[in-house]
């Protein structure tokens, strides 16, 4: 800009060329910069028209002098200061923001929270750079947020970034390294640093993992198993109905990351976007639901591997000829051969014959409730619950109680055979939220029956007993890590001297972590052992879904010795008590009293009889652990009611570590590809039926 004859500022015409692009970039910032200035001049002018002393406008007007006289690119705001830009945007800055203007079209988000909406009727795009991300829209509005990860422990010093951006109107879209994204009004976008778009839901079932796992692990001295899956899975399309603080504690409880709490005039009452938990969850349901299924791609490799096994033995019996002929070149060429033929069939066999997985979920609903349409079809859209199933609660509820006994029996191989107890439900019942999962696989690598004995177990009292043990030397295809006590990675050598006794785990309040996956290496089991006899409390008492998938992503690839017994161990829990301490209160409180349940977004009807809240939450889990493989299953119900230095040269020798869970020890099952928890546990005493 320029001034006219008047001293009024007037638009400076752009030359028709830059010498450059730099040129063409600082014509721009010099328009946004005279942009601010003209609103500091009016600022100024209206202070002195009202007689005013213009404290606020003098510092802005210095500042901004200064900045132009050392000739400041970028020009950075103090927080609360709303900017209008030259591009026809409005930016308004909340909770302290750190931005800065780049360009008249471009913004710099450093953290904390912006407002950004058009204040024209014809805008230009605008982008918004946070340090992990960037946001692009055209006539809209939004919130747009840059924090650190508030999920990550604070002596953590590598704190990874996350945006997230609330869309009010219009479109957005977010670019990020994983990935683009894009949201429309009502809906919310998040993005983690170094990461693909963030997975809300696999990170709030690991989250709710953890914290349900130490609940009933202190309450639990034997054996612990679940399915995190299946209770948060459940839990969560309860919590589609919940409304205010009702809502609020169930989605801390649940794990549901901080990123996606709502922002806006209505994060009161819907307090989460959990739209995005759903999405996440349907992704997970369509990944791991048939999970093994035969496709196109195992059918060529089980007709290839058929031929390699035919080739094999004719292999087997032309070297045996050679062999007694004493044709000692041909017995090394076709040796050559074999050995191919071999490495080909051992890629082969694990992509097929791969495990079974299986995720089912159901609403059952009383046929004279008055169900929202759209609690209904938010369910079935993420669950595949389809409609709700009308069943006679009120008439006849334990012939419900067998319907659905029957429908998870079915759907979990008959592993839980009676999920609902008799009495579980009553006339009261309104509604019962279901899920049930089931998995079978075998190990990639299998164990032999011929190796498996009688071995010692000890307790955490220190007392053993002898137990079937498993045991492979050399373990192929595993991944294996030791650990000190404070959780970093121990250097477990790879090679030795011959002369010395090889420092082979950390201290003896340190752990060891072994994968074995399943055939398709889709799925896997990490068992993590203790060194010390009773050093698994110690280990459960800080752990975190954090610290876990820190470990499991420091695991490498290597042979080891291992030592697992074989188990099986059936559970059955009443969880109302552990999601209350978790957290979870109101939920489970009759509406009628101070502090009751909200749950209005499920019933149709405002009649008091109509308002719900949750009586039980009844699990049960099944595992057996033996050389071929693992099965488990789990189901759920929700019983919802109304109202390194220099060393000498010496020979070095390979070093193979050894795993032994002959002690307490931890386990999940894992999907590989999400990072998902399906199973968790603790095995304190093995047992087998």
């Amino acid at each position: 800009m320029g001034r006219d004859g008047h001293g009024q500022r007037v638009p400076t015409d752009p030359p028709e060329t830059f010498e450059d692009d730099e040129s063409a970039r600082e014509f721009g910032r010099q328009i946004a910069m005279d942009s601010l200035l003209e609103r500091l001049y009016a600022d100024e002018r209206q202070a002195a028209g009202d007689g005013l002393i213009a404290f606020r406008a003098w510092p802005r007007f210095a500042a901004a002098a200064a900045a132009v006289l050392i000739g400041v690119l970028v020009w950075k705001f103090f927080p609360g200061e709303s900017v209008s830009l030259a591009a026809g945007w409005q930016v308004e800055p909340l909770d302290g923001a750190e931005f800065s203007i780049v360009d008249p079209d471009r913004v710099r988000l450093e953290s904390g929270e912006l407002l950004v909406y058009s204040n024209t009727d014809t805008p230009g795009a605008i982008t918004i750079e946070t340090p992990n991300a960037l946001a692009t829209a055209k006539g809209t509005r939004f919130y747009v947020g840059a924090h650190e990860d508030s999920n990550i422990e604070p002596k953590e010093t590598d704190m990874k970034q996350i945006t997230r951006i609330l869309v009010l109107s219009g479109v957005v879209s977010l670019v990020t390294d994983g990935g683009n994204m894009s949201a429309e009004a009502n809906e919310l976008l998040v993005a983690r640093g170094d990461e693909k778009p963030a997975n809300l839901a696999v990170q709030a079932n690991s989250e709710f993992a953890i914290k349900l796992y130490r609940e009933l692990s202190a309450k639990e001295s034997g054996n612990v198993f679940f399915s995190p899956f299946s209770v948060s899975s459940a839990l969560a399309m309860a919590a589609e109905g919940a409304r205010g603080e009702t809502a609020l504690e169930m989605g801390k409880v649940l794990g549901f990351p901080e990123v996606a709490r709502r922002m806006g005039g209505d994060a009161q009452r819907i307090p989460w976007e959990i739209k995005k938990i759903h999405s996440g969850m349907a992704e997970l349901n369509a990944l791991l639901d048939g999970g093994g299924k035969e496709s196109p791609e195992m059918e060529s490799a089980r007709d290839r591997i058929a031929e390699l096994r035919a080739r094999h033995e004719e292999l087997k019996r032309q070297i045996d000829a050679a062999d007694k002929a004493r044709d000692f070149d041909r017995v090394f060429g076709l040796g050559d051969e074999e050995r191919k033929v071999v490495d080909e069939l051992n890629r082969l066999l694990p992509l097929v014959d791969q495990y079974e997985l299986q995720v089912a979920n159901a609403l059952w609903v009383d046929r004279e409730f008055p169900l929202l349409a759209e609690y209904s079809e938010a369910i079935s859209d993420a669950y595949g619950t389809g409609a709700a199933l009308p069943a006679s609660l009120r008439t006849d509820p334990d012939g419900v109680r067998e319907e659905i006994n029957g429908w998870v029996a079915e759907r979990t191989n008959q592993r839980i055979s009676e999920l609902l107890a008799p009495g579980a439900l009553s006339p009261e019942t309104r509604m019962v939220i279901t899920n049930a999962i089931y998995f079978r696989g075998d190990w990639r690598s299998p164990f032999s029956e011929g190796d498996t004995g009688p071995r010692d177990f000890f307790r955490a009292a220190g007392e053993s007993e002898k137990v079937p043990t498993m045991h492979k030397n050399g373990y192929p295809g595993g991944r294996y890590g030791a650990f000190e006590a404070d959780g970093s990675l121990f250097a477990t050598p790879v090679r030795y001297p011959e002369n010395q006794v090889p420092p082979q785990y950390p201290g003896e309040d340190g752990f060891a972590v072994f994968e074995m996956p399943y055939k398709g290496d889709e799925l896997s089991m990490v068992v993590l052992a203790p060194n010390r006899i009773d050093g698994l409390a110690a280990i459960e008492k800080s752990l975190s879904a954090d610290k876990l998938n820190g470990w499991i992503s420091q695991l490498k690839s290597r042979r080891a010795h291992v030592y697992l017994p074989k188990f099986e161990a059936r559970t059955s829990y009443r969880l109302k008590g552990a999601l209350q301490s978790m957290g979870m209160a109101r939920a489970f409180v009759d509406p009628e009293e101070t502090g009751g349940a909200d749950f209005s977004g499920m019933a149709a009807s405002q009649d008091p009889r109509d308002q719900l809240f949750i009586g039980e939450v009844v699990h049960q889990a099944f595992v057996s652990v033996a050389e071929k493989g693992t099965e488990a299953a789990a189901a759920t119900a929700v019983i919802v009611e109304p109202s390194d230095s220099p060393i000498p040269e010496v020979r070095m020798i390979d070093f193979t570590p050894t795993f032994r869970a002959d002690r307490p020890f931890l386990f999940v099952i894992r999907d590989k590809r999400s990072g998902s928890f399906l199973f968790l546990g603790r095995v304190a005493e093995p047992q087998l039926d």
